[in-house]
């Protein structure tokens, strides 16, 4: 679950998946926030980044 620091979404998610034989991948998803888009748009481009992320695992 991802956290909001005081009501403001993350500029950054990193998400950690562990793969077979102890590999440990890493993938770093940045983006920048535009100053003219609302909360609500936040929240669905990080629904649409996990759903993206899901094939890490």
């Amino acid at each position: 679950m991802l956290d909001f620091d005081n009501g403001k979404p993350p500029v950054e998610v990193t998400v950690f998946s562990t793969k077979r034989l102890g590999l440990f991948r890493r993938c770093r998803c940045t983006w920048a926030v535009s100053k003219r888009g609302s909360f609500d748009e936040h929240v669905e481009r990080i629904k649409e980044l996990k759903d993206a992320l899901r094939g890490l695992w």
